[in-house]
């Protein structure tokens, strides 16, 4: 087996970060039942022995909300959609960022396994010998009654691996086997990060495949009997061990020592501590560390726009949907798009064409000057409101130059209905801006209302902000009219 060895850095805190003065320090109301959990923005969730969920402001310490939801809580997770997924004895609990409880699904056999969610904000558990997939609005189905797997994570392109009888193996949602490998050993951690999979041992070492199946290559980060494995916002893995912290980034490791009951890094420098059961102190990194986060520089992250074609690889997508899409038959494009929208909502849509993102992104492409092509690539996005598309809708959304294009854009963005930073909001009030234009301004009017229910009211000064400028932008007594209604039914 060949392997690639990695440089392993053993550091204490004190070299990354100024401990002997924090920049807070607060009093818990209540031991922490287990370590905090980074949430989008600036916010770091925890949950105490009184049995609340709190909302801490990562720089300056102050509590922002608390929520009881009842019975015992048992683990925190955060949703790609921004919203806080909260474990129960029984219970599983989607909630805002506001701390409102968005809903609530009973599990009477209780929980025989963590929680694994995938890109889209669907997430996974196994009960009673069953494996269930709930979405990010509550809906429950069964993917398998008889599952016998151990370990499990969620893949981007929508395989379910997981661990049985020394062997790795992939399922569908639909129940459909996909392929099987053996393991020499068995892993104590696993977790899935973009189209790979990490497996983590008990002595250290770590393994990665591909989402075929395919070994890639192993690396040790000489951290023992690892016990938890996360991935921050920054998209770092963060394994916890004997020895501390290992930060795992591309090919660098980082492990960090922590010396105390709880101790973690965020994505935004900040180093949180708990030196007893009733403390919890936040650390400014040194003025001349050179590490970031986790453990490396910090470096510029590039957006990704659906009209780059260059972004995506041969290898993505099988050649036959490249050549329709990319060959310039608009009728076959538009057929192609038109098989994708009667599978669009199936459970079966992975295993009947595994490439509807691939083809959805090429169609709306720049390469296809068929306008009418993207403007329908753009509508089955929104009909399939999937949010792993809301990076790349945020840069066309910015980008766009086409006021034919850009009601599509901001349809897709408002069937998506999610804004974790109020960035979406703010985008789409600034292209009303752009042209005078009655199209944009009702898709838009029609995005923001429902972003403002998805989002639980959290950006409603935003939302009227933006319904007060088509107000008083001069249009016909038409868009007024809509704009009361909306109002109205906002309020």
């Amino acid at each position: 087996m060949n392997r690639l060895y990695i440089i392993t850095l053993l550091i204490l805190p004190s070299l990354l970060f100024s401990t002997e003065t924090p920049i807070w320090d607060i009093a818990l109301p209540g031991k922490l039942l287990f370590e905090p959990v980074e949430s989008s923005g600036n916010d770091l969730l925890l949950i105490c022995e009184d049995r609340r969920l709190y909302s801490v402001d990562i720089l300056s310490g102050s509590i922002k909300w608390k929520l009881r939801p009842g019975g015992k809580l048992k683990e925190l997770y955060t949703s790609p959609d921004g919203s806080i997924i909260l474990l129960g004895e029984n219970t599983l609990y989607s909630i805002y960022n506001n701390g409102e409880i968005r809903w609530s699904l009973d599990v009477l056999k209780g929980f025989d396994s963590k929680l694994s969610l995938d890109k889209r904000g669907n997430l996974l558990y196994i009960s009673d010998n069953k494996l269930y997939k709930v979405d990010r609005f509550g809906n429950r189905t069964i993917i398998n009654d008889t599952f016998k797997g151990s370990l499990f994570t969620v893949l981007d392109n929508g395989l379910i691996l997981y661990y049985e009888n020394n062997k790795l193996e992939a399922l569908t949602y639909s129940n459909s086997f996909a392929w099987s490998v053996n393991l020499i050993k068995e892993p104590t951690l696993m977790i899935s990060k973009s189209d790979s999979v990490y497996l983590f041992y008990q002595n250290g070492d770590v393994d990665l495949y591909s989402n075929e199946g395919l070994y890639f290559n192993s690396f040790e980060t000489k951290n023992k009997n690892p016990y938890d494995v996360s991935i921050n916002l920054d998209s770092d893995l963060l394994v916890k061990g004997d020895k501390g912290i290992t930060l795992i980034e591309k090919s660098s490791v980082l492990t960090v020592g922590i010396d105390s009951n709880y101790g973690l890094y965020y994505s935004n420098g900040i180093l949180i501590k708990s030196y007893s059961d009733w403390t919890l102190k936040g650390f400014k990194q040194s003025k001349d560390s050179r590490f970031y986060g986790a453990g490396l520089e910090q470096t510029l992250k590039q957006t990704i726009s659906l009209s780059d074609i260059s972004i995506w690889g041969d290898d993505k997508f099988k050649e036959y949907f490249r050549h329709i899409i990319l060959g310039g038959d608009r009728e076959l494009q538009k057929d192609v798009l038109l098989n994708v929208e009667k599978v669009i909502k199936s459970d079966k849509l992975f295993d009947v064409m595994p490439n509807f993102y691939g083809i959805l992104l090429l169609a709306s492409s720049k390469q296809n000057k068929n306008q009418d092509i993207r403007q329908n690539a753009y509508r089955l996005i929104g009909l399939s409101r999937d949010i792993s598309f809301l990076p790349y809708l945020l840069a066309d959304l910015e980008r766009e130059r086409s006021y034919i294009l850009l009601p599509y854009i901001i349809y897709a963005l408002g069937q998506l209905g999610v804004d974790r930073t109020g960035e979406v909001v703010s985008l789409i009030n600034k292209r009303v801006d752009d042209y005078f234009d009655e199209k944009i301004v009702i898709n838009s009017l029609y995005s923001l209302y429902n972003i403002n229910n998805y989002t639980n009211g959290q950006y409603l000064l935003s939302v009227f902000t933006g319904i007060e400028k088509i107000l008083n932008g001069g249009y016909s007594r038409k868009i007024e009219n809509q704009c009361y209604d909306i109002i109205k039914k906002i309020k």
